[in-house]
């Protein structure tokens, strides 16, 4: 069994050769994931951070790299919100043969494509005039004794709308859940 301790020893430092970095860079414009290209190229993430810091040539590379995938990223989220993508359809007596492919495609990225482009589509979703993401607003009430509750909602305070019971008293009608009283 391997001692923790060990795991905790840092590992000689490996040299962020010319071929390194183009390893580095190339996995960068694939994935766009700067940890996991460093990984890839077998070098730390530390060292590529240094390497950043004091190259500024091989920052602008990051950053072109970078550019790369989301551009790439684009273009597959543009295809499959106007091209579509075919989806099988599964079914047989068994439920385990493709009878035919649907084309669909993407609303939701279309919408992020839209907002990506056009201002007055921008921060749209769930904000209120402060331009915050809302939520639920709780609005402290005057506190209800449970006689105040039958006072107020009558048969509806019991909880048992919907659930009709044998003994439910005489004259009470209850309803299907859903339905109001008018």
């Amino acid at each position: 069994m391997s001692n923790p301790i060990e795991k905790m020893i840092p590992k000689p430092r490996v040299e962020f050769t010319p071929e390194r970095k183009e390893k580095f860079l190339a996995e960068l414009r694939k994935c766009g994931y700067k940890n996991l290209s460093a990984e890839r190229a077998g070098v730390s993430p530390r060292t590529v951070l240094e390497h950043e810091q004091r190259d500024p040539e091989f920052a602008a590379l990051v950053k072109e790299a970078k550019d790369a995938n989301t551009d790439a990223l684009a273009e597959e989220l543009h295809r499959r919100s106007f091209e579509g993508v075919q989806r099988p359809v599964i079914g047989g007596k068994f439920k385990d043969e493709i009878i035919t492919h649907i084309q669909e495609y993407s609303d939701a990225g279309a919408m992020f494509l839209l907002k990506s482009r056009r201002d007055e589509f921008k921060g749209t979703d769930k904000q209120n005039e402060t331009g915050k993401v809302g939520g639920v607003m709780v609005v402290p009430a005057k506190g209800m004794t449970a006689g105040d509750w039958q006072d107020q909602y009558g048969e509806l305070a019991k909880g048992n709308t919907g659930r009709p019971e044998a003994n439910s008293p005489p004259g009470v009608q209850l309803k299907p859940k859903g339905e109001v009283s008018r």
